[in-house]
């Protein structure tokens, strides 16, 4: 309901470009939290007709670069990679411009999955070569986890390595015991779920069935953005590998429901389900 009420003021008032933008950024964040795609939509192609009208001053361009890595989160949910990548590259370059560091991150890690998604991977590897220069240079131990974290995630998706994969791992491991680096809810499950994947690959299930019980307590309520979606996805082929390793046992097959329901990219998707 404030959500809706900022965007009417916003409305009403027309001359305040940037709080029309404000308002429809977040009226996109409300209607993927609820699975409004459609009406999610309608609010992107709305806040792109202001983005026309942008001025050159800080406070116009944080509020753009914000809205750009929301659409970014949007279409890269949506399996529309290819626009994914133009909003990413526009993001960053404003927030470069503007050394936002929280925008910028969040838009490179977007963005280096949408390159994995389009089977880019040296584009991938450029990007997270970059969140890896960010976190050094903020000294930030969030920042660096992030970064550890996509470069964890990549090697699940690529099979390769682009740094140090034993400190990679130790980071991940961190996050099962402890979350010392204040992951919001959805952030902690994607990292879990790579760690589980991981040793379900290598058949440890004494340690997956661990991570489980960990991952259990912290499900998102929601899957409306990418991150979460595809952790869901990390989760179903763990579930699917250890069906394979143990046939007899059917127990949480329901999960592949939600995944078939996700919008998301669907060579993942054909990964996690067809390959089985």
């Amino acid at each position: 309901m404030a959500a809706l009420h900022q965007l009417n003021m916003a409305e009403e008032a027309e001359e305040n470009n940037h709080d029309l933008i404000e308002a429809y950024t977040t009226m996109i964040e409300c209607c993927q939290l609820f699975g409004l795609q459609t009406l999610a939509k309608s609010y992107l192609e709305k806040a792109l007709k202001c983005c026309e009208k942008v001025e050159s001053d800080v406070s116009d361009l944080l509020g753009y670069a914000h809205f750009l890595s929301v659409a970014l989160n949007f279409s890269l949910h949506q399996g529309d990679v290819l626009q994914a990548v133009n909003y990413g590259k526009a993001a960053i370059k404003i927030t470069e411009k503007l050394h936002e560091v929280p925008i910028k991150l969040v838009s490179m890690t977007l963005l280096s999955q949408a390159y994995i998604a389009s089977d880019d991977f040296d584009k991938s590897f450029a990007i997270l070569n970059q969140i890896s220069s960010v976190a050094e240079e903020s000294d930030d131990l969030r920042s660096k986890a992030f970064y550890q974290f996509f470069a964890f995630d990549a090697v699940l998706d690529t099979g390769l390595v682009v740094d140090d994969f034993e400190e990679i791992l130790q980071s991940a491991r961190k996050c099962k015991e402890d979350d010392v680096y204040h992951f919001d809810r959805e952030e902690r499950f994607a990292m879990l779920t790579c760690l589980a994947l991981w040793n379900a690959r290598k058949g440890e299930w004494n340690e997956v069935k661990q991570l489980l019980a960990t991952i259990a307590t912290v499900v998102p309520s929601h899957f409306e953005s990418y991150l979460p979606a595809k952790a869901l996805c990390r989760l179903v082929e763990c579930e699917l590998l250890y069906y394979q390793s143990h046939p007899k046992e059917r127990t949480c097959l329901n999960k592949l429901d939600k995944v078939n329901n996700l919008f998301i990219d669907k060579v993942e998707l054909s990964y996690c389900l067809d390959i089985y």
